[in-house]
């Protein structure tokens, strides 16, 4: 039968861990080779170790992330929490439980253990028969390197089993000797010899024949704790994040006096702890300072369309990030201003002007912008 290790008997799972670590005199086993399971669970631990690393980096390094990159950043913790949750899982198996891939033999019990899927595949010895063991010689065709290939076979009841990559010599002359099984034979094991009496492998079938009856024990589940930790680590980040791009931001705009690295503030700390009415002052104040040197920044006290377009822009980023500013009266009014000065620093170009009525159709020169525009429209007319 094959079963989960988990679901065996407490008492069969000491006697196979007893047997595969040799404490067992009476038992005997072989491995059949290296078993992986250390190997993955370093390699799902430093993956899983790693992409949460990256998450911390990232979150630390990197500056004026978009609000998209929290779930990234939960996926990614989520994906490393599940791999570090398998690598501790696997760890504990090869540490604690130490399952290794072998095949033990007692005069009651053989058993294949494989520790990659969890499995114990287990029969009395009293209903095995015609008992074989195999050894082949390969040629490896490329190399011409040749090594010998091990197998056991036996048939159970009806069924034949074959076992892999086992060196069945000492399997057999095990049982030979300590069960009375006659390799080949047609007849089924003799009595187990008197220096058996104390095996406790003689009580397993009993033990393994209800083990067999009761529902499997369903593997352990670590993706729902893997979520609720890379929800909580990846939060974690985008909050550790947040608080750094605030303060980088905030540095700048003490050190750069722009109303562009206002703007830059409010749009990437929506939450930042100095976005107060200090801050809705200072940045208003620079925006009216940027608007007056713009009109006298060209030549020969000629205001500048490019600098004069640019406060106009600044002030919209103002009404656009600042619903609930203070100076949003003003700064409306600033723009209106701000967009007339820069038609007229074009020239006063029906376009511009029908541009101007656009936006600000009740703006604080709508009514000469409507009376620029009539000679131009009767001239329309008459052409």
């Amino acid at each position: 039968m094959i079963l989960a290790f988990r679901d065996l008997p407490a008492a069969v799972r000491d006697g196979l861990l007893a047997a595969v670590h040799g404490s067992a005199a009476p038992q005997w086993h072989v491995r059949i080779y290296e078993d992986l399971t250390w190997h993955k669970a370093v390699a799902a631990l430093m993956t899983g170790a790693l992409s949460l690393l990256a998450v911390v980096v990232v979150a630390v390094d990197e500056r004026n992330l978009y609000a998209g990159w929290a779930a990234a950043l939960i996926a990614a913790s989520a994906v490393g929490s599940w791999l570090v949750l398998t690598g501790c899982h696997l760890w504990r198996r090869c540490h604690v439980r130490l399952v290794p891939r072998a095949v033990l033999a007692t005069p009651f019990v053989i058993a294949r253990l494989t520790s990659e899927d969890d499995e114990v595949e287990i029969y009395p010895v009293a209903e095995l028969y015609r008992v074989g063991a195999t050894v082949i010689e390969v040629t490896n065709r490329k190399t011409g390197r040749k090594h010998l290939e091990h197998s056991v076979s036996f048939m159970i009841g009806t069924d034949a089993v074959v076992w892999s990559d086992v060196e069945g010599q000492p399997f057999l002359e095990y049982l030979h000797r300590a069960a009375g099984l006659k390799p080949g034979s047609e007849e089924p094991p003799g009595p187990p010899s008197p220096a058996a009496g104390s095996d406790p492998s003689c009580t397993w079938p009993a033990l393994l024949t209800s083990a067999a009856s009761r529902p499997a024990t369903p593997a352990p589940r670590r993706w729902p704790l893997a979520l609720k930790t890379g929800v909580v680590i990846g939060l974690v980040a985008w909050l550790m994040h947040m608080l750094l791009s605030e303060r980088d931001l905030w540095y700048n705009v003490s050190a750069y006096p722009t109303s562009h690295q206002c703007s830059r503030y409010a749009r990437w700390a929506p939450f930042g702890w100095h976005r107060g009415e200090q801050f809705d002052d200072l940045w208003a104040g620079r925006l009216f300072t940027e608007a007056l040197a713009a009109r006298t920044a060209g030549t020969h006290a000629a205001p500048s369309e490019l600098e004069l377009w640019k406060a106009a822009t600044a002030a919209e980023e103002y009404l656009r990030l600042m619903p609930t500013g203070k100076h949003r009266k003003e700064i409306t009014a600033l723009r209106d201003d701000t967009f007339w000065a820069w038609g007229g620093a074009l020239g006063r170009r029906p376009g511009d002007i029908g541009l101007y009525l656009d936006l600000f159709p009740e703006g604080l020169h709508a009514s000469e912008a409507r009376r620029l525009l009539v000679p131009v429209a009767a001239e329309s007319s008459r052409e």
